[in-house]
């Protein structure tokens, strides 16, 4: 069942674990989604951004909304990139069990448990627990950095623009116009349980 709630266009459903989320750590929110730091001890910097309103497939999305998304997920990887030296970063945007639009961005390392296979895979390996807390640390430093860069704009299409340390070496010509006003939100307490 879906219903409507006040909250302009906003819909969810009642039984979706992602429209009622209970335990996360929220690092940035604005009216179209929000961005999620997973707490995984396996998986340090395990990044998950979830729409707001419950849409199932990319293809619901207008150009804007899906240009919005897009510039999110890569300001936040050039930053786990750049703080956490991953072998990979990984995009999942998969749905088949809870059927609300998310993606996982997940930075991998030839040592982690799955590696090269989904994290969801069996796994492989142990990584040792000092190089897990190490990069637990760093990724630390990667989600402060991700608070400061958002927060210094909360529109996620002028962060090219905005943030020189991260600077796109080709920022596209539109990338300055906004077509809804955002809002900031604090941290709650983390989860990882919606896939």
């Amino acid at each position: 069942m879906t219903d409507t709630k006040s909250e302009g266009a906003s819909v969810t459903d009642k039984d979706c674990p992602l429209c009622n989320p209970k335990d996360e750590e929220v690092i940035f929110n604005n009216d179209l989604f929000r961005l999620v730091y997973v707490h995984d001890k396996d998986y340090p910097g395990y990044l998950r951004l979830i729409m707001n309103k419950h849409v199932k497939e990319m293809s619901e999305l207008t150009p804007d909304e899906t240009k919005q998304v897009i510039a999110t997920l890569r300001k936040a990887e050039k930053v786990l990139i750049d703080v956490l030296d991953p072998t990979k970063v990984n995009w999942e945007q998969l749905g088949n069990i809870v059927q609300h639009l998310h993606w996982h961005l997940i930075p991998r390392f030839e040592d982690d448990p799955t590696f090269p296979n989904p994290i969801w895979s069996l796994p492989q390996r142990q990584t040792p627990e000092a190089v897990k807390q190490q990069r637990q640390d760093l990724a630390k430093k990667a989600i402060s950095r991700i608070k400061d860069t958002f927060f210094k704009s909360p529109h996620p299409e002028d962060l090219a623009l905005r943030d020189e340390a991260y600077e796109d070496s080709d920022p596209d010509p539109d990338s300055s116009n906004s077509a809804s006003k955002h809002s900031n939100s604090g941290n709650s307490d983390s989860s990882n349980s919606a896939s």
